[in-house]
């Protein structure tokens, strides 16, 4: 899905209600796949297989900000992806546990974790 698709798809969805009452099996399935990206996310940081920071490029900033807000509600797995796609990429640099010198403190996957049940 490239970056205009994905903001396309971000503002077609008709019925606020159907966004926001879910089954338990549908909030288990987007739970996982929520803590399988953060889960993944942490393995690259930790394998060093791309950096804690990494700037934004231009362009897909531009895109971004352009883009109005949507009217209305979002499919959430189409949310996630986009989110997989075009944020995850570029982390802040305040999540490689070295990171000390800045406000936000290092990103623990513990704290991820009490952030995650906090919010339920």
């Amino acid at each position: 899905m490239n970056s205009d698709e994905a903001f396309g798809s971000l503002i077609d969805i008709d019925s606020a209600n159907d966004l926001i009452d879910m089954t338990p099996a549908q909030f288990r399935q987007l739970g996982y796949k929520a803590v399988d990206l953060i889960a993944d996310n942490l393995e690259r940081l930790q394998n060093r297989h791309e950096p804690a920071r990494r700037a934004v490029p231009t362009a897909l900033r531009t895109q971004i900000l352009a883009h109005p807000l949507p009217a209305t509600g979002s499919d959430p797995a189409t949310l996630l992806e986009f989110v997989e796609q075009h944020i995850l990429p570029y982390p802040l640099g305040n999540i490689n546990p070295r990171f000390f010198a800045w406000i936000n403190s290092p990103a623990a996957p513990i704290s991820i974790l009490g952030e995650l049940l906090a919010a339920g």
